[in-house]
């Protein structure tokens, strides 16, 4: 899941896009978001 995580951080910074969609589950896009918000400004405004 910390790969998704990598992807989307990835996506941002580069604009290039991943097709991920198989790779994603109920379980693991809430990890994903999770991850996310821990240190990524584009999905948790409050760390900027």
């Amino acid at each position: 899941m910390t790969a998704l995580v990598l992807f989307d951080v990835k996506e941002r910074c580069t604009g290039q896009e991943f097709d991920t969609a198989k790779f994603r589950n109920e379980d693991n896009e809430r990890l994903e978001k999770a991850l996310l918000m821990a240190f990524d400004p584009y999905t948790n405004e409050k760390l900027n």
